[in-house]
């Protein structure tokens, strides 16, 4: 798809990485340059250029979300790889994509248009300059550039975590075996990660993984046991098993008796299948039934108490903790399932729990 042509009314940025130095952002006259830290190139991290190349474009949407706010901003990059990353909102890489969930979730947020653009490195001298703290030739470039830099927000450091300097792509051992388990948010999801990079396994098949989707629409709490009692006969049986399913039942009796029945059932289901790691995805919220107090309060302790309980089990739970009901871009227009942002960032979800399963294993 042909990009639309930048105008006057859009705001430009411009960014670059240096992988041995540190990044640079310009933007308007405003600036921001830091080195990375030393931590980052210990841990293999400065290798990976399309994350460092990322990374400033959440620094951004940081130091200038009030001047970003409801705006278009065209993103200036000379690597096409970047490029193409930020106009998919997609990578092969999980440490690259959840690091474009944080910038995702900022641009919904401010609402904020963000697209990005080529441009030939020496074109980019200015951000090419400030990324490898040559400050003699930034002023010679950019004038009228403040005196000050804006100090980075130490924060933004953590987004990055340790091993994200190792990408997994794709393999095709199997050495382990997720099942995912629940109602339309399943089904939806599959879906979705058939046209993502990873595909139906998450990006995780170089560790060995292999996922079977089991989503049905409509899907009721009362019917889990039944599905499990028919996989049961199945010849291999899961050693990650994630559920995510209670949304359509939420309404349907009290806080206290559904997390007592959720409880009772997977107690159940770990007598069926005792070596299993099991992961509890929280209910999320859905912005068409907030009117109920079971759907605000009452959803809220239920996946505490539930997700506590099966951690007490020795199991994962996944918070989901991007999910703002204010923030429609994250949703279907039917207020109850997601959008296509909103199941991407459920997918990451999903494969970065998984993750850190495997890690300890």
């Amino acid at each position: 798809m042909q990009m639309p042509e930048v105008t006057s009314k859009d705001l430009e940025l411009y960014s670059d990485a240096a992988g041995g130095v540190g990044f640079g952002l310009f933007c308007g006259g405003a600036w921001c340059a830091e080195r990375w830290p030393e931590e980052w190139a210990a841990a293999g991290i400065t290798k990976n250029i399309t994350l460092l190349e990322l990374f400033p474009l959440v620094v951004a949407c940081e130091l200038w979300a009030d001047v970003f706010r409801n705006r278009r901003v065209v993103f200036w990059c000379d690597n096409l790889g970047v490029v193409e990353v930020v106009n998919r909102q997609a990578a092969r890489c999980l440490a690259v994509n959840s690091l474009m969930r944080e910038l995702v979730l900022r641009c919904l947020r401010l609402n904020l248009y963000m697209r990005a653009r080529h441009v030939p490195g020496f074109q980019n001298g200015i951000a090419d300059a400030l990324s490898r703290f040559n400050f003699l030739q930034f002023r010679r470039l950019a004038p009228e550039a403040r005196a000050e830099g804006l100090p980075m927000p130490a924060h933004l450091w953590n987004l990055v975590r340790k091993e994200s300097g190792r990408c997994s792509a794709y393999s095709s051992g199997s050495r382990y075996s997720l099942w995912i388990v629940g109602h339309s948010y399943v089904h939806w999801a599959a879906e979705r990660a058939l046209i993502r990079p990873g595909g139906r396994h998450l990006g995780l098949g170089s560790q060995g993984l292999r996922v079977s989707w089991w989503g049905q629409r409509g899907m009721r709490w009362s019917q889990l046991l039944l599905l499990m009692e028919r996989l049961r006969s199945r010849p291999r049986h899961p050693d990650i098993l994630l559920i995510h399913l209670g949304g359509n039942d939420v309404d349907s009796c009290s806080g206290k008796d559904l997390i007592n029945t959720v409880k009772d059932d997977l107690r159940v289901v770990l007598d069926w299948f005792p070596s299993v790691l099991l992961v509890w995805s929280d209910i999320v919220p859905r912005p068409r039934c907030l009117a109920s107090r079971r759907w605000t309060r009452g959803l809220a302790k239920l996946n505490r108490q539930v997700g506590k309980w099966v951690m007490g089990q020795g199991g994962l739970q996944l918070l989901h903790d991007w999910v703002d009901v204010s923030c429609a871009g994250l949703f279907h227009s039917d207020g109850v399932h997601l959008s296509a942002v909103g199941w991407d960032l459920l997918l990451d979800d999903f494969a970065s729990g998984c993750e850190r399963v495997l890690a300890t294993r």
